[in-house]
Order: structure tokens, then C-alpha cells, then sequence
């Protein structure tokens, strides 16, 4: 499973080098996406989850002013930053950008440490998106990568399960033979979705006590196939030695017709 959480970029731009050199500063760092067009942006936007926008201020047809006049009329979008870049830094535009909702400015061409640095400062901004403790995905995140998720499967028709893997009894804990925290307890669990999970598959912290995982072209089957592996490997824990702690595991492959993931969720209870 992915667990460098990292944070997804949307640059708009119609010339093909421009995005290159911005993709190249960035890809280290952040998912990269790109669109050639206002029509694209927003289809993207609508599809996926997307963090922040570089955005130039002029595009053929639909320009920067109406793709970010679309992007803040819809409650979808309008949360997501947008930065614009423009070979011409006239005040006026600049002005104009802000009274629609831009975050900040960027002038072209590129300087990549103050791009990296407006993108950082921005993006600091954001809420729920890794877990304080777990340092995976934040549940907020979950919901909306699921989401992602279930509308890409509904149109591919490949099937997606959800899995809950409930603990019980934490007080257990004060059994293990090694001095181990609740804390320290849910880390060693979300390390452990890291490792057997695959990247593709999507993994949270849905409760003090239980953990959700999305698997990927996976059927009910598969599913359980996967979380017996899981399972097995907690046990295996060393840091878990003498512990009395034991889990239950729900599986429910998803209703693709379905159109929100939160009502599939709810049906693994």
C-alpha cells in the first residue's frame, strides 16, 4: 500500500513544455496531473481528488478566469487552493484573480524554489489529510479516495471491498511483554497495512479501535484471501508477544451501482 500520502498537483496550461518544466520541479515531491484545456481541468477536478491548482491565466477558449470562477461556484472545488502563473504580470489581472479566489500569484517563467515553496505554504493549509498517529490516511481523506474509487469502478466495472479489521480489548495491552502504548499499538498496525497491503489499495484508522481498507480489483474472495494474510501477520508481531488482544474481521464487496461510498461503509457494521 502507498503511504507517502502525497499530496496530488493539477497544472493547466495549454503548451506542453510548460507543463514539463513544472511536472519536473515537482514530481519528487507531489503527484503530478495535467490539463491542456478549462474542459479537461474540470473533468479532472470532478473525478479526482485534487490538492491544488497551478493554473495560467490564458488558455484558448475557456481562460483561467472562467475555469477559476467554475472551480469556486462549485462546493466540490471551491475549497481547492488555485495559484495562478502568467508571463504577464499585469496588477490589474493579478487583482482580478484575487477578488475571484485565487491563493497567490505565480509569475512565468518558473522559479522552482519559490514554486516549491508557494505550493508548501499552501498546501500546510490542509486538514485531515494524514493521521496524527497512524500516519496514514486521515478517515476525511479515506471517504473521499473511496469515493475516487467507486466512481472509477463503476465505469471500468472492476470490483472494489471494503474490509474492517476491529480490535478488541486494548487494555490487553498491559499483558504484552514489551511496554507498548495504545498509541504506539495503532502505529504498529498502520505500518503493517503498509506493508501487506498493495499500492493500490486505500487504508484508514476509522475508529479508536478499528481499521478500514479498500481493496483494488478485489471481490469478496480475494478480500478475505488478503485480510487472512493480514491477520496472520499481527499475530506474528513480535512487539505483540502476550498481548490479549484479539480482532474480528467484516468483509463487503461494494455495490458498484451504488453512488456514495459512505452507504457502502455503513453496510460493513
Amino acid at each position: 500500500m502507498n503511504c507517502e500520502n502525497k499530496f496530488k498537483v493539477l497544472i493547466v496550461d495549454d503548451s506542453v513544455s510548460a507543463i514539463q518544466i513544472v511536472s519536473g520541479i515537482l514530481e519528487e515531491l507531489y503527484d503530478v496531473v495535467f490539463a491542456t484545456s478549462g474542459e479537461m481541468a474540470l473533468q479532472i477536478l470532478q473525478e479526482q481528488r485534487i490538492d491544488i491548482v497551478l493554473l495560467d491565466v490564458f488558455l484558448p477558449g475557456m481562460d483561467g478566469y472562467e475555469i477559476l470562477s467554475r472551480i469556486k461556484n462549485d462546493k466540490k472545488t471551491n475549497p481547492v487552493p488555485v495559484i495562478f502563473t502568467s508571463a504577464i504580470a499585469d496588477p490589474a489581472e493579478v487583482e482580478k484573480g484575487f477578488e475571484l479566489g485565487i491563493s497567490d500569484f505565480l509569475a512565468k517563467p518558473v522559479n522552482p524554489t519559490i514554486l516549491r515553496s508557494k505550493i508548501k505554504t499552501h498546501l500546510s493549509y490542509a486538514v485531515d489529510f494524514v493521521d496524527d498517529v497512524t500516519c496514514i490516511n486521515a478517515i476525511d481523506r479515506f471517504y473521499i479516495l473511496g469515493q475516487e474509487q467507486l466512481n472509477r469502478s463503476r465505469r471500468d466495472g472492476t470490483p472494489i471491498t471494503l474490509a474492517l479489521c476491529q480490535f478488541n480489548n486494548l487494555d490487553g495491552l498491559a499483558d504484552c511483554k514489551q511496554n507498548i502504548s495504545e498509541n504506539m499499538f495503532l502505529k504498529t498496525i498502520a505500518d503493517n497495512c503498509c506493508t501487506v497491503f498493495r499500492e493500490v489499495d486505500i487504508a484508514s484508522q476509522f475508529s479508536d479501535s478499528a481499521f478500514i481498507v479498500m481493496l483494488h480489483n478485489t471481490d469478496r474472495h480475494g478480500a478475505s484471501f488478503a485480510m487472512d494474510k493480514f491477520s496472520k501477520t499481527i499475530t506474528d508481531l513480535d512487539v505483540l508477544s502476550g498481548c490479549n488482544i484479539n480482532h474480528s474481521v467484516s468483509i463487503h464487496e461494494v455495490d458498484l451501482d451504488s453512488r456514495n461510498i459512505i452507504d457502502e461503509i455503513e453496510k460493513l457494521a
